[in-house]
């Protein structure tokens, strides 16, 4: 091949758009001579290329587009295009090293009769002979057949024509192996190999209905390594071997932050304040905007909305503490925002009190059964395992594994992974503390009865918080 650089374009659907940035991710992750460009009808339209009228029998907005690839090449070398439901394990140029330039196009020629009449997000599932074989093309876009394809032809032909390749001869459509097109839940690797390019054809883990479907660990991994790189910059680096941090709004300052806050400067380290809303400079530690910095427009976590407003705070919470714990390094201690500092803490102490040793992170765990307190949580970000668990914490997030647990809590989704991951204590015994009434649960004391507590008060609970600030409103008359 001529040029070095490996075209490759990508069906988009504003339906599928996770699946679209997960799949490019997948190209650019093996192949960094590639380069994706998005086949999106809106900008195809806008530049004249598309004028077909809406399709009812389209399953998605690139039904057609696809066949416009020429076109969009000029008709001048080789271009690869793929449905967005891809994802690929492999550097694609293993596919362009085996461009027939007898060839049109080359397809893995799929004997594929789906038994279900559904797909995806309930579109109607349509039989055809030839059934995908164009949802990933190797083309030869200079092909003198291929100078037939316009784009009056793709505005104009029917869906049998040009998904059947009916432009073309039979001998100038190549045969790929199935492994660059593995068609989830109807290849299998003990007949077919290996895949290498998975294709959740029928519906993927990104759709509620096909979140227990196969290979979907092999999606979600890609998915949290997209999601680690958009949301961390490498440039960043800690200044200290402890980063304090937290995350807050506006309101949750003015009814309690004001009076904790103000103590961390007490803190040995870094200190970072996350906030929601309108960020407010206290003088001390680094702010960050949590919609602009830790979860920008483009990243796949979890939408609000979990089940209540107590629901979505933890999911910031957790959200927060992920961020933290892969971009900064060294230990990396999550603080509640309800939490006060009793005097100066130096860093000898802090490292005694808070890191997990030769554990990946640390909390309360002040009773049993099994109730975790984590209003601190520490990261031991230099322990090997470390970032994988972090992706693990965060792949429940995402693949909505948390609402198969008692509560969406971050607290709930830390105690699942326990087991695997076990974690230090930071209290002497697994006690259980003596409940005041039915409403008081072990880890309101969990600090105040651990080695913690000298250094730390946790206002936890609405009547604390109350409390806190009717002591704070009367010492200021």
């Amino acid at each position: 091949m001529e040029s070095n650089i490996l075209p490759v374009y990508i069906g988009y659907d504003a339906r599928e758009d996770i699946a679209y940035r997960v799949c490019e991710y997948s190209i650019y992750k093996h192949s960094p001579e590639a380069e994706v460009k998005p086949l999106r009808q809106d900008i195809l339209r806008a530049n004249g290329y598309y004028t077909r009228d809406a399709d009812p029998l389209s399953s998605t907005d690139f039904t057609f587009t696809r066949f416009l690839v020429p076109v969009l090449q000029n008709y001048n070398g080789w271009a690869l295009f793929c449905d967005c439901d891809f994802v690929w394990d492999g550097d694609i140029q293993e596919i362009f090293k085996q461009a027939d330039p007898t060839k049109a196009v080359m397809v893995v020629k799929h004997e594929h009769t789906p038994s279900t009449h559904t797909k995806m997000d309930g579109q109607k599932q349509s039989q055809y002979p030839r059934k995908n074989w164009s949802s990933m093309i190797l083309w030869n876009c200079g092909h003198a057949s291929n100078l037939n394809l316009t784009a009056d032809v793709v505005n104009r032909e029917s869906g049998a024509y040009l998904h059947r390749f009916q432009w073309l001869s039979d001998d100038e459509i190549g045969s790929l192996d199935v492994r660059y097109n593995f068609l989830v839940g109807w290849n299998k690797e003990s007949k077919d190999g290996k895949p290498f390019a998975y294709h959740w054809t029928e519906g993927g883990p990104w759709f509620d209905n096909y979140k227990n479907c196969e290979y979907r660990d092999v999606w979600y991994d890609y998915l949290i390594e997209y999601a680690k790189e958009i949301s961390v910059n490498q440039d960043l680096k800690s200044r200290s071997a402890i980063t304090f941090v937290t995350c807050l709004s506006r309101d949750y300052f003015n009814y309690i932050g004001n009076i904790t806050l103000p103590s961390w400067k007490n803190l040995p380290g870094d200190v970072v304040f996350v906030w929601d809303d309108k960020p407010i400079d206290l003088g001390f530690g680094t702010v960050y905007n949590f919609w602009k910095d830790v979860a920008p427009s483009n990243d796949p976590w979890l939408t609000e909305g979990l089940g209540g407003t107590k629901a979505d705070r933890f999911w910031k919470k957790s959200r927060t503490q992920v961020w933290a714990a892969r971009r900064f390094k060294g230990l990396v201690v999550w603080l509640d925002t309800d939490i006060s500092i009793n005097g100066h803490l130096s860093k000898s102490k802090a490292l005694e009190l808070l890191h997990p040793r030769d554990k990946i992170w640390a909390t309360l765990v002040p009773g049993n059964p099994l109730d975790l307190e984590t209003g601190i949580v520490a990261f031991n970000t230099k322990h090997e395992l470390c970032q994988t668990f972090v992706s693990e914490y965060s792949k429940g997030w995402y693949n909505g594994e948390i609402h198969k647990l008692r509560q969406p809590y971050d607290n709930h989704m830390l105690e699942s992974l326990m087991e695997k991951y076990p974690g230090r204590s930071y209290c002497k015994a697994h006690v259980q503390w003596p409940l005041v009434d039915e409403s008081h649960r072990a880890n309101e004391f969990s600090i105040q009865y651990s080695p913690l507590g000298e250094f730390f008060t946790h206002h936890i609970g609405i009547i604390n918080k109350n409390l806190t600030n009717a002591k704070v409103k009367k010492s200021k008359k």
